[in-house]
């Protein structure tokens, strides 16, 4: 009898256990569900706000998904269920609850990241107060009741009253550099205030010009300008977009010179691209007063003006821009493990800084390699090494954009994807919106097209000279006086691409 006492009471206390891990378990598949019910409700509505799928099919897609999801939650909480079915559904679900997670975390994060690209019309003028490198002029303080020079531009003159906010002092317009400088030089004034874009330009020139001068203070002056912002979508018509590779680090809404110059012609129709990759040394009309100069240049004054200078050149319209500096190209290359390159023969260059010690230089062996960030920038930016000049340089950009895209497209990438993003934010800018934009991804993600891609250059029988430009005065400079049979095909060619009559 008492062996039967203690067997009905082992069946009672398995029972009662039993009870306790069905409950338990009943109570985690709940949690498991509510956790998969308000994630999957959040990326639902990540994925329809943010226009994923057609608006056609949107609330198509919203009720099966939601049926789905019932159906799955009713099957992990069924009490009649097998264990090991149950278990199965547990897991399915602890997988998509962390896809979800991951979707959202990259998801967000990308959108989030162009919106950010968006430019907002703020730009960023940097002046720097000069004096002669041998006085005993050392801060602000000691121009007080003395002299500055200036020469006239759409900014100059906050900086001026910046200046005279500080200290007492007489100002006096000039008309161009050569002016400005002399000036300084024969001591007809006490310093000049003078854009800091206009340095390279004058160790360019004359390096030691540039030697005489001191820097003793910069001021840096922010405006407003109109962009042009549309919400187009670029998946059904043509268009075509300016890409600037700007010659400075840091802020970039900053005005400096254009390095890298291409033009993309899209036409999303017809699935075709045009490349057109113009020399930074072209000798070329400026857009905002028909005077000639190099097209780096023009993006002192802006990259709307060596957007129009182009716009101009080859007779097409361009309605946007990419902006990106070299503080971006450096650390998105650091940040993917460098690129490889075949460098064709040893050379030095200066730093992303430019500085003339020779201890700064970075100096390359010809051959295969594999350059970090400032190495390829060196190499993007060396043209005296090569007897081509300024048509090497522009081959070495693209070899190095093509080798980014080689290292970005492996599938290992995407564990640096967040840290990628991290260093382009705040270094590129662009008036394309984010609707446009995700309206052309969301095509070409569901079509099976190849495009066809035309690469264009104003290369061919092209000549070197040394002539006068706008922004340097009377110093003649290196500069590529491009063929205008050649820039006649290019323009031919861009407008059939973008289907202009």
């Amino acid at each position: 009898m008492s062996s039967k006492n203690n067997s009905n009471n082992k069946k009672a206390t398995d029972n009662k256990n039993n009870k306790k891990t069905t409950k338990r378990h009943f109570a985690f598949n709940r949690l498991i569900s509510l956790i998969l019910l308000i994630l999957s409700f959040i990326t639902l509505f990540n994925i329809f706000k943010n226009g994923y799928f057609s608006l056609f099919y949107d609330a198509i897609i919203f009720v099966i998904s939601l049926f789905v999801l019932f159906i799955f939650i009713r099957w992990l909480n069924s009490r009649k269920l097998r264990g090991f079915f149950k278990f199965i559904l547990c897991l399915l679900s602890l997988i998509i609850i962390i896809l979800e997670i991951i979707f959202l975390n990259y998801g967000n994060r990308t959108i989030l990241f162009l919106q950010s690209l968006k430019d907002d019309g703020t730009r960023v003028t940097t002046y720097g107060i000069y004096v002669l490198s041998d006085s005993n002029y050392e801060s602000m303080s000691d121009l007080s009741n003395k002299t500055i020079d200036y020469m006239e531009d759409e900014s100059v003159y906050k900086a001026l009253d910046n200046i005279k906010d500080e200290i007492s002092i007489t100002s006096d317009k000039v008309s161009d550099i050569d002016d400005l400088l002399n000036n300084l030089f024969k001591s007809k004034c006490d310093s000049i205030l003078l854009n800091t874009s206009y340095e390279p330009i004058i160790q360019e020139t004359n390096s030691s010009d540039f030697s005489k001068l001191k820097k003793i203070k910069e001021i840096s002056v922010r405006k407003k300008i109109s962009v042009i912002n549309s919400d187009t979508d670029l998946s059904k018509v043509p268009f075509a977009v300016y890409i600037s590779g700007e010659d400075s680090n840091g802020n970039i809404s900053s005005n400096s010179r254009s390095d890298v110059n291409i033009i993309l012609a899209v036409n999303p129709i017809d699935h075709k691209i045009g490349i057109v990759s113009t020399p930074r040394d072209s000798y070329v009309k400026l857009h905002m007063n028909n005077k000639y100069d190099k097209l780096t240049h023009a993006g002192i004054y802006g990259a709307e003006e060596s957007m129009n200078t182009l716009k101009d050149l080859y007779g097409i319209n361009i309605d946007y821009y990419v902006k990106v500096n070299f503080t971006s190209f450096i650390d998105v290359i650091d940040t993917i493990g460098g690129v490889d390159v075949n460098v064709e023969k040893d050379f030095c260059e200066s730093d992303q800084y430019r500085s003339v010690k020779k201890k700064d230089q970075i100096c390359l062996s010809a051959g295969e390699q594999t350059l970090n960030g400032k190495q390829a920038l060196a190499y993007a930016r060396n043209r005296h090494t090569f007897t081509t000049g300024d048509i090497a340089r522009g081959n070495h950009q693209m070899e190095i954009i093509e080798a980014m895209i080689k290292k970005m497209s492996n599938p290992s990438m995407i564990t640096r994807y967040n840290k990628i993003l991290s260093e382009l934010n705040g270094n590129m800018l662009t008036n394309i919106s984010y609707n446009s934009l995700s309206k052309l991804a969301l095509k070409e993600l569901g079509a099976d097209s190849n495009w066809d891609i035309q690469s264009f250059s104003p290369d061919k029988n092209a000549e070197s000279d040394s002539r006068k430009c706008y922004s340097t005065g009377n110093n003649n400079v290196y500069v590529l006086i491009l063929d205008d049979n050649s820039v006649s095909e290019i323009s031919s060619s861009l407008k059939e691409i973008l289907n202009i009559q």
